[in-house]
């Protein structure tokens, strides 16, 4: 919402009703305002539920929550995550400070935490520290020992579920018939809760603050204890929800690669495709809530989208399952056997053990693609290399295999403007070179004969016509007489 200076009545809120009579002087007296003035301006507003007030009196800067309902849990969160170390100016993560509170008013007082939004960071071009500063938050809970009350997790996802899909359905026939298509399949797929850890339960791209040097989390109202996919798969759904604007699509692509990047290892791929699938069916429901617009055409999109989260999954699921089988098979000879998706990352491995100076991996085919664009452009932005690209991707998908690329030193990155721009770091011949001599390397141990044998095998299986075999027999030719000196 726009802040105001206007405080609505809403006799469901005590405290507010207090304020808006009394002044908050009186409403709060254990912040001991006294005669000097006060800005109030509200910032945030559910009626008969909730309402934010964003406080300056002299030098003090804070915030005011006024709730409809008792207070007293969320206030015991921000003491706990205050003991934790959370509420010190020098912690990696940040949360508000309990200030004061009123329990018959249902009032809390926090400290305002000063900084740009993760949505102000995606809209201005600085997505990857979006993603950066909620990785941050994610590491910080998987590590926390707080004692707070447990949410009900994929329950209470499942419980609203049923809700939603009938609240879309009264509206629109065909969003509700696909909302309960989506709820059977999470109904379906409900995985065990292994553990559970400090959540905020709302991790929307605006709770995530940038503090500096530190990351922010702002409006506990839905903590509890849960598994870590609940506040990733918000923070992913909402980044989507983000992306489908024009003006952040490029950052919110940057803040999900490195988000992803940074909860690396982290995160159960499988429980958090299935949170941000709930997520996306919440924020279609709360487009109808809202009602404005062409609400039905972004309600459809974030349905779609859920879709194809719990279709990756499932195809997910079933790699993992056959994977697990054939784990289960005898190898007759494993040391010679070599699988094709593994080839690249052992490749990396025996690159480090080596001490090799080079980042010259093998490429996938995406990656040989978009090589293939910097190769040929120079330069290029996301929007340029999309533009040149035969694959079909998304921004997201360019700009999370683009993350990829440089992480392995092959690519480059210079921030132009609001946008990133990419070039090679390393020619075709090197990147070919380095494949072959890697091939090479393994025909001892793939093939009986060595690399006599490989090449007999490469020519038996390509299509080499007769000028390609009458090149083959020339350079074999030469390399003979280079080796042996003189003419065959």
């Amino acid at each position: 919402m726009k802040p105001t200076d206007i405080l609505p009545d809403d006799a469901s809120l005590p405290g507010l009703a207090a304020i808006r009579v009394l002044g908050l002087g009186r409403a709060v007296p254990e912040l001991e305002l006294g005669d000097q003035p006060v800005e109030l301006k509200l910032v945030g507003y559910s009626r008969g539920l909730r309402a934010t007030l964003e406080v300056r009196a002299g030098d003090r800067h804070f915030a005011v929550k006024c709730y409809a309902r008792d207070s007293e849990a969320e206030a015991g969160l921000y003491e706990a995550l205050a003991c934790a170390g959370l509420a010190s100016d020098g912690a990696e993560v940040q949360v508000p400070r309990l200030l004061a509170k009123e329990g018959t008013l249902t009032i809390l007082v926090l400290s305002w935490l000063e900084g740009r939004s993760a949505s102000d960071l995606i809209l201005e071009g600085d997505g990857a520290r979006a993603g950066e500063l909620a990785a941050r938050w994610l590491r910080r809970s998987a590590s926390l020992d707080v004692r707070l009350r447990p949410v009900s997790a994929a329950g209470e996802v499942l419980s609203r579920t049923t809700h939603w899909a009938e609240a879309l359905g009264a509206a629109d026939a065909a969003l509700g018939a696909q909302a309960r298509g989506i709820t059977e399949r999470l109904s379906a797929t409900v995985q065990d809760e292994l553990s559970s850890r400090v959540i905020n339960g709302r991790l929307y791209v605006r709770h995530v603050l940038d503090l500096g040097d530190a990351a922010g989390v702002i409006d506990w109202e839905h903590f509890g204890l849960g598994p870590l996919e609940i506040d990733a798969g918000m923070f992913l759904a909402t980044l989507f929800r983000s992306g489908r604007h024009e003006t952040k699509a490029v950052g919110a692509a940057q803040a999900e690669a490195a988000f992803r990047r940074g909860t690396a290892g982290l995160l159960d791929e499988l429980r958090l495709a299935w949170y941000r699938a709930g997520a996306l069916l919440s924020l279609a429901y709360h487009l109808l809530a809202r009602n404005r617009g062409d609400w039905r055409i972004r309600a459809a999109a974030f349905l779609d989208e859920a879709e194809r989260s719990l279709t990756t999954a499932a195809a997910t699921r079933a790699r993992l399952a056959r994977a697990t089988e054939s784990d289960a098979q005898p190898v007759e000879d494993e040391e010679s056997v070599l699988a094709a998706d593994d080839f690249a990352s052992e490749h990396a491995a025996r690159l480090a053990a080596s001490g090799r100076d080079g980042p010259l991996h093998p490429l996938s085919e995406v990656h040989f693609a978009l090589m293939k664009v910097l190769w040929r452009a120079g330069e290029a932005s996301v929007d340029d290399v999309l533009g040149k690209l035969d694959h079909s991707l998304s921004p997201s998908q360019v700009v999370t295999h683009l993350d990829s690329l440089e992480g392995r030193r092959l690519i480059t990155r210079r921030t132009a403007g609001r946008w990133h721009v990419y070039r090679a770091a390393v020619d075709q011949a090197q990147v070919q070179r380095s494949f072959v001599e890697e091939f090479a390397s393994r025909a001892e141990e793939l093939f009986e004969g060595g690399v006599a044998e490989l090449v007999c095998q490469l020519v038996r299986a390509g299509d080499v016509n007769g000028k390609d075999l009458a090149r083959v027999i020339e350079l074999l030719a030469a390399r003979e007489r280079e080796m042996g000196g003189g003419t065959p």
